[in-house]
Formats: structure tokens, sequence, C-alpha cells
């Protein structure tokens, strides 16, 4: 392979991404009604992955298996992931743009030319991701940035955060 080794798949490794969903509903045991997707890939791709959970979850929490069979449908269309090459990548009416680093890959700036030549069909919303392997810790705690005072005061005070 002649990408960057971060981005070599590993035959004895998988990496998992994960879309939880917990709903409040007092007639269970728990009071909350759980459900998980689970993504596994042998690609170390944290970004596409999660972005990618992010639009398969919803769509399969609302109507089960037919989104599970659309999506696999949909990867075996996929082309064969190559360095240096754009890949157009569809799902469930978006498109996935991405761009997977040769080895000797001098610029992002080149990246992000490329990522602006792809084609978009019409009525298709299109992600481009930057980088396909790196995890976007801001946007993962975007979520608790409102709460972020009593949090802070739960960690002086020594007292359980859930």
């Amino acid at each position: 392979c002649h990408c960057l080794p971060v981005h070599r798949a590993d035959p004895g490794h998988f990496w998992g991404f994960v879309y939880f969903r917990q709903i409040k509903d007092a007639t269970l045991k728990r009071g909350y009604f759980q459900k998980s997707l689970v993504l596994l890939s042998r690609l170390p791709f944290v970004n596409l992955f999660y972005e990618i959970c992010a639009l398969i979850a919803p769509s399969f929490f609302a109507s089960g298996e037919p989104t599970l069979e659309a999506v696999c449908d949909n990867i075996c269309h996929w082309p064969s992931l190559m360095a240096g090459e754009n890949l157009s990548l569809h799902l469930l009416g978006s498109i996935y743009e991405i761009s997977i680093q040769k080895q000797n890959y001098k610029s992002l700036a080149a990246a992000e030319k490329v990522n602006r030549e792809f084609a978009t069909p019409p009525g298709s919303q299109t992600q481009i991701i930057a980088s396909i392997h790196e995890i976007d810790i801001f946007k993962s705690l975007q979520f608790f940035l409102p709460h972020i005072h009593l949090l802070w005061e739960l960690v002086l005070t020594g007292e359980p955060i859930v």
C-alpha cells in the first residue's frame, strides 16, 4: 500500500464506531429505552465512519432492516480505495468526498482543491471530510459546552457526573 501508515488496514484489528440512542420510558425497569448501531471496519477512518454512523443510525432506528439493506447495497457499489485518488462515496442520498493521502503527500491545500473538483448530482447532500482518520474532539464535546460549569463543579467537589 502506498498510503500513509495511519491509513492502512490492520488485518488483526477492527475499529468500532457506535451511535447510541437513549429515550426516557417510565414503563421500563431502567426508565430508558436504549438502542445502538455499531459499525465495524478494518480501516482506521475515524471521521468518515463517525459521520456515516450519524447518517445511518437515525434512519435505521426509524425504518429497521431495510435501511441496513440499502446501506449494504450502497457500500457494495463504492469504488476500491486507492491512495492519492479522490473518491465519491454515495450513501443513503448523501455523498462523502474523500481523498486518501499517499505516503509522499505534501499539502492539505491540494486535498481541499481536489475536493472542490467533485461533481455533485442534484438533490444529493455532499459531505467533504477534510481528514478521514482524525477525531474532531471539539465537535465530540460540543454537546457538553452548555453544562461545562456544572461539570467543573462536580469535578471539584468529587461528586459523580452521572
